[in-house]
């Protein structure tokens, strides 16, 4: 009886994917910090897994270093390459090395994917332009433009309530009395 030859493994590209870095990128800019990194450590920790061969993610330990998990130089190619594939963001090979636990991987890439303050900005302010050139544009249907203008003029009675809400809640606060503060705990606590 012959045995078939063992499959060969295909190689896949595990160069960065515009796309499914921007994805990401959009998916962790709208969480909060702490949803973001466990989000992140998630990721990490499931590819760590698979990486070692663990049957459950929860086997891997965030704190506790790759080289203490069993990892040599091959695994931490194996996982760069992996989270490289998945947030589609090029990562050093020595990776492992410099952030040697999951959470400091997590970490890392989180500071790769969530653009600064400056960056976000500029972003935001790049769409506006863009915003503007599809309004201006002359074979731009009348709907079109309504429909633009009536999402960009909710945004701004948002952000104009949002301001107004806040104004509000000082002034509410700065003229309240330690007693009208205590009750309102109270009230919102439940207590």
């Amino acid at each position: 009886m012959l045995v078939p030859p063992a499959a060969r493994r295909r190689r896949t590209a595990v160069g960065p994917d515009a796309a499914t870095t921007e994805h990401l990128r959009d998916r962790m800019t709208a969480l909060r910090p702490a949803e973001r990194e466990q989000a992140l450590l998630d990721l990490v920790a499931g590819q760590t897994a698979r990486v070692l061969g663990y049957g459950e993610v929860r086997a891997v330990e965030a704190t506790r270093p790759f080289t203490e998990a069993g990892f040599d130089s091959l695994a931490a190619v194996d996982l760069r390459n992996r989270l490289t594939r998945a947030t589609g963001v090029a990562l050093p090979a020595t990776l492992t090395f410099d952030h040697p636990t999951p959470l400091e991987v997590a970490r890392f890439l989180g500071t790769l994917l969530v653009p600064g303050e400056e960056e976000l900005l500029g972003r935001v302010l790049r769409d506006l332009t863009s915003v503007g050139e599809f309004l201006s544009a002359p074979d731009r249907h009348d709907d079109s433009r309504t429909q633009v203008a009536e999402r960009l003029r909710a945004l701004l009675r948002g952000t104009e309530r949002d301001a107004t809400d806040a104004a509000e809640v000082t002034d509410r606060l700065r003229l309240s009395t330690d007693d009208e503060l205590f009750d309102f705990l109270d009230d919102q606590l439940g207590i």
